[in-house]
């Protein structure tokens, strides 16, 4: 049966949820460091969420020279307490370093910044001919046999992804070779920078954000090339593909049909949603669906 995780974008909110009806709940942010617990105060935070029943998953960034030792230590912290937990990585270095030190614990993940599809580029179907192979270059980049050996090397059994109506042909796949796949249901990522736009944008110093960028910031394409010339976007149809927000380091777009993607599956072990996107009446849809 498929789970339901609870993404805490703000851990210092985590005791709100603990008496929460969710399967996982996951701290840590995919994009920004500082949304990320570190240390003694990480792991008493792991302790109280496994303590109240739930599955602890730690998600994790890519990661600045400045705090890439202080992630390691808080995974070392982990291991020496033997907590029985996820990671979530989206650094390929802190992979690395943590496989070689042997201090992953028996569940790591990869995020949505390395787990990719061409889907995650919104116009993306406009450019493949459907006749052509469609499904195969549609697929999640990880459902591929030499991707599957070189990472298993490294302990990874899983992978963070988004959800699209054919994303199920690559989860198979993934299913068979037993690996994890969790699904973000109510957004799908399309780009992920080291350096925070957001800050940029709002004229902030790093770190001082923290909190107001969970608002995001609307973008929307006034106009596209067709390969001649730039013509406005002015087809209403496409406002779910030329309509995107900008979270923290992270450009997403909305999915509003997700709601017809969730069902209780085999080959999907948990479904994703944020704090942030959090809505009573849609989770109990979702519930009622799995």
């Amino acid at each position: 049966m498929s789970k339901l995780e609870l993404h805490i974008s703000d851990y210092k909110h985590t005791m709100e949820y603990l008496a929460e009806h969710y399967d996982v709940l996951a701290l840590g942010d995919e994009g920004c460091m500082y949304y990320v617990p570190l240390g003694e105060e990480a792991l008493k935070l792991a302790r109280k969420i496994i303590n109240s029943g739930h599955m602890f998953k730690y998600v994790t960034p890519k990661v600045s020279d400045g705090n890439f030792t202080r992630l390691l230590e808080t995974i070392r912290l982990f291991h020496i307490a033997e907590l029985d937990y996820t990671i979530v990585i989206n650094d390929l270095g802190i992979l690395y370093e943590a496989s070689h030190q042997k201090i992953l614990p028996k569940m790591v993940s990869l995020g949505r910044s390395i787990a990719r599809t061409l889907q995650d580029t919104a116009w993306a179907e406009e450019f493949v001919d459907e006749k052509n192979g469609k499904i195969e270059l549609l697929t999640n980049t990880l459902a591929d046999s030499m991707k599957y050996k070189l990472f298993t090397k490294y302990g990874v059994n899983g992978m963070d992804a988004n959800l699209f109506e054919n994303s199920s042909y690559g989860f198979q796949r993934l299913f068979d070779w037993g690996w994890n796949v969790s699904v973000h249901i109510r957004n799908y990522s399309i780009a992920f920078a080291r350096k925070c736009a957001y800050a940029k944008y709002k004229k902030l110093n790093v770190g001082d954000c923290v909190g107001s960028c969970r608002e995001g910031i609307d973008i929307s394409m006034d106009q596209i090339c067709d390969f001649n010339e730039h013509r406005p976007c002015v087809n209403k149809l496409q406002a779910d593909i030329v309509d995107f927000t900008l979270i923290g380091n992270v450009l997403y777009r909305k999915n509003k049909a997700y709601l017809d993607l969730v069902k209780d599956s085999r080959i999907i072990y948990s479904y994703v949603i944020h704090d942030y996107e959090l809505d009573d009446t849609d989770i109990d849809q979702i519930r009622a669906l799995l």
